[in-house]
């Protein structure tokens, strides 16, 4: 968790305050911890900010944002992997707001698209997906002209100090445990997509704003920010039913703009029976769509999708409407 410092430096000074954040917790990766303790121990899923980023969705990011992201030309995406965001702007959103309070989002996200800029997809493949190789100075020579000053700074001091840190990157910015199999972007599995995806990068035709804050300082940071999109990944299992609520009911009313699309939650499976009710109890005020998003090797996994108003989303594969 942040402590209120650390939030107050946030709101004045974002990407001051961002960088020597993620630099601290980068060098001492038990920092964040010292700050509410006993809410950490209680309830530890609280504690974004104190985990690694993922290197790569494991949700069907690119199914569900072909489903619920056309025709939108403006979006608040969560998703420390970055790759929500990708498949926006692979479906045609231009304006994207990434909010996380993960502290290395921004940093890795930066990386990830300067990489997909300057890399042929088979060396990409091979840095990114088949080893985790990325944390090179190959590959950071070659993109380092693409990153802004901020990420320029991190990466910079990250890789000044490697033969200190030689090793333990991967272990401090970001998971390893996502599976090959469970990647599932277009572009990270097609040449012909990764050429797309690349060409969109290259020709700058989009912009994103980085934002870093727990999730129920949301609607704080965001005031009356408006949305075509509002996606929140799968948050909704980590954290107390009424805080999620709360947040979601204030982005509902406040941020999203009519006729826009609220992602509500994401299932690696069916929620079975208690999950379903408690989740319909919670959001029996909202309409919304239930998504079945497919894989022919695995079970279905499903979103939630609220309109404002209600309309059709036309999804690429719908199951239910509730009432």
């Amino acid at each position: 968790m942040f402590s209120q410092e650390d939030k107050e430096l946030l709101k004045t000074n974002m990407s001051e305050a961002r960088l020597g954040m993620a630099l601290e917790k980068f060098y001492y990766p038990s920092y964040y911890k010292h700050n509410n303790v006993t809410q950490i121990k209680n309830q530890p899923k609280l504690n974004t900010s104190v985990t690694t980023a993922y290197p790569f969705s494991n949700e069907r990011v690119g199914v569900m944002f072909k489903s619920i992201s056309t025709g939108c030309d403006s979006a608040l995406i969560m998703g420390s992997s970055f790759d929500q965001v990708l498949n926006a702007l692979y479906n045609g959103v231009t304006s994207v707001t990434s909010i996380d309070a993960n502290l290395f989002t921004k940093y890795y996200s930066d990386y990830k698209i300067a990489a997909i800029k300057n890399l042929e997809y088979n060396e990409f493949k091979d840095a990114f997906i088949n080893s985790y190789t990325l944390y090179s100075p190959e590959i950071y020579h070659k993109i380092f002209k693409d990153l802004d000053a901020e990420s320029q700074a991190f990466w910079g001091e990250v890789f000044l100090n490697q033969e200190h840190h030689f090793g333990t990157y991967s272990a401090t910015i970001f998971r390893t445990d996502v599976k090959k199999q469970d990647i599932k972007s277009e572009f990270y599995l097609n040449p012909l997509a990764y050429l797309k995806m690349q060409q969109i990068l290259k020709n700058g035709d989009y912009k994103i704003n980085y934002i870093t804050a727990e999730f129920s300082d949301f609607p704080e940071m965001l005031q009356d920010k408006s949305f075509e999109l509002i996606t929140l990944s799968n948050v909704y299992q980590y954290l107390p039913k009424e805080t999620f609520k709360t947040v979601v009911d204030s982005l509902y009313k406040n941020n999203l703009s009519e006729g826009g699309k609220l992602q509500i939650a994401y299932f690696y499976q069916s929620p079975g029976i208690k999950n379903y009710f408690t989740f319909k109890k919670l959001f029996k005020h909202l309409k919304y769509l239930k998504l079945a998003l497919p894989d022919p090797e695995a079970d279905n996994h499903y979103a939630y999708v609220a309109v404002k108003p209600e309309e059709d989303i036309k999804p690429a594969h719908y199951t239910e409407k509730t009432k």
